[in-house]
């Protein structure tokens, strides 16, 4: 028989040495210059690194627009939050993503420390409801990665959240299968321009309204995007489905929550 202390130490069976997890014993500033360390490292390799779309002190005019609007739920947190959306935000509408360039969420907003001015908000940690620097981002996110699938843009990298906390009947904000969760140095969402001209993100936060418009230099005709949700026990499985001249929709991309906090 094999006793797990889960994170620190396995005691094996008779005869073999006791393993240790030095990675969960580091202070969480290491850990977290050892993954953006990785991702650099990565991105270089990849080349990556060198199609990032930066920000530009005058973005291009864009007469056209995909826009999509959200609530955003009053709650203990509001104050807070909409304050971390509104420096994100001025941050991601200044980014021109160019034909063929990627937009990396982090890579635009940087780390959401006090230090730069990020507040608490609610984030999801392990799976578990905390409070951290930036918490409320993954809407940002979550609302760009959903208008960049109605435009076809080409998800790069995109991450569900963990745990579906609104299954308890909370009011949802926009639908299952449709978030995005980032997690400076660890989740990143990046998204390319497939299209041979320009596009960019350009966030609003009014009140307790948060819109995302997707600017382009030509029109994009919006896609038939579903999200096919099937729950079997304590595990719900939202497919993410295109769907054209009316049938079933081709699956593209597919999310897996755990029910309940």
């Amino acid at each position: 028989m094999q006793l797990t202390f889960p994170g620190i130490f396995k005691l094996p069976n008779a005869g073999t040495s006791p393993q240790l997890n030095l990675r969960k014993l580091l202070p969480r500033p290491i850990k977290l210059a050892y993954h953006t360390t990785k991702r650099q490292l990565l991105d270089f390799k990849t080349g990556m690194r060198f199609i990032f779309a930066k920000p530009s002190q005058s973005p291009l005019a864009m007469p056209c627009a995909i826009e999509l609007s959200q609530p955003v739920i009053a709650n203990a947190w509001l104050g807070n939050k909409t304050h971390n959306f509104q420096l994100a935000a001025a941050a991601i509408n200044t980014v021109t993503i160019q034909s063929g360039q990627v937009f990396s969420f982090w890579k635009t907003v940087g780390n959401p420390t006090q230090g730069r001015g990020y507040k608490k908000g609610r984030n999801i940690v392990a799976g578990r409801v905390s409070e951290t620097y930036g918490g409320g981002l993954c809407q940002l996110s979550g609302i760009i990665y959903h208008t960049s699938l109605l435009a076809g843009l080409a998800i790069v990298e995109r991450h569900n959240h963990s745990v579906d906390l609104y299954a308890n009947g909370e009011t949802r904000f926009t639908p299952l299968g449709a978030d995005a969760t980032v997690a400076f140095g660890y989740k990143d969402l990046r998204v390319k321009n497939p299209c041979d001209f320009a596009v960019r993100f350009e966030l609003e936060v009014k009140e307790t309204t948060l819109t995302c418009r997707l600017r382009s230099e030509q029109p994009i005709v919006p896609l038939d995007i579903i999200f096919d949700v099937a729950t079997v026990a304590n595990t719900t499985v939202v497919k993410t489905l295109l769907r054209t001249n009316g049938d079933d929709g081709v699956p593209i991309a597919q999310s897996i929550y755990r029910v309940g906090n």
